[in-house]
């Protein structure tokens, strides 16, 4: 698990040359993301990042169904590391049947689509995806003409997870999370950040995790702080939308669950229960 997190930077990196085919500008009435799991996750954070500036709405879909407005004018992403994800199958089926325009995302070669961004099958962990398909997602968006290029901003953040020097404080609030439940927060603008260590905690980490947003939380949670039993907060404190920024603080997060499966004395690679599920 330690070399693939060493491996993160790289593989954040080779991405930018990852959309090789060409694509012609159409009418975007909005854009449909099909993925679970960190497929999903990678989608919540595109969403987040852009909330400021695209101009027509973004749905993260999370289930093997599409909304009915989905159409010729419908944009939609369907992402899967192994191409076997039976939401996201039939999420592709649907979108096809209605005409939409589509781009695969996927490790898997014989998946075909007539756009598709081929990621590396160098690993069987899945969640490599959000790595290999973040930035090539804003690639995309921006050949449509929907946002601005982002190059900049991505070599930004390359930057700062090849810089990241923060490993003893992840170490240290591991320990502090150790036997305890993580309460991770957030402001509203990095919800989906503060999501993303939700599910690394829960996937390589084995536990349980509170997540929620600022101010969200003051309407109805705070009351409930006192009867959980042992906690410990995680306060993510950024509040602007800066893809660096973002990027660092979900590097960190992978970290803190690496450093917190070790003192669990679990694997981080081995899911037995999400395998189960699957092979229903």
């Amino acid at each position: 698990m330690l070399d693939l997190i060493k491996k993160v930077p790289e593989q954040y990196e080779a991405s930018l040359e990852f959309v090789d085919f060409k694509l012609k500008r159409f009418k975007v009435d909005n854009v449909i993301f099909c993925g679970m799991g960190a497929s999903g996750v990678v989608s919540d954070i595109v969403k987040e990042y852009l909330y400021d500036e695209i101009k027509i709405p973004i749905i993260v879909n999370k289930n093997g169904d599409i909304p009915e407005f989905v159409g010729r004018n419908t944009l939609v992403f369907i992402i899967s590391h192994s191409g076997k994800s039976k939401e996201s199958l039939k999420c592709y089926k649907k979108a096809k049947l209605k005409r939409a325009k589509i781009i695969g995302i996927t490790a898997n070669k014989k998946l075909k689509f007539k756009n598709k961004i081929q990621l590396p099958d160098d690993t069987k962990y899945g969640r490599v995806v959000l790595y290999y398909s973040l930035f090539p997602i804003l690639i995309v968006l921006n050949k449509l003409g929907l946002i601005k290029d982002k190059r900049k901003e991505m070599m930004k953040a390359v930057r700062a997870v090849k810089g990241f020097k923060d490993q003893k404080k992840a170490e240290l609030i591991a320990r502090k999370l150790y036997k305890r439940v993580p309460i991770v927060y957030s402001f509203f603008s990095y919800r989906a950040v503060a999501y993303y260590w939700k599910t690394q905690l829960n996937e390589l980490s084995k536990v349980f995790v509170i997540q929620n947003f600022f101010p969200e939380v003051n309407h109805n949670e705070i009351e409930a702080k006192n009867n959980i039993g042992k906690w410990e907060i995680v306060n993510l404190k950024e509040n602007k939308r800066d893809l660096a920024s973002m990027i660092y603080y979900m590097y960190s997060a992978d970290w803190v669950a690496y450093f917190l499966s070790k003192m669990n004395k679990v694997d981080p690679l081995k899911t037995p229960i999400i395998d189960k599920i699957k092979k229903k």
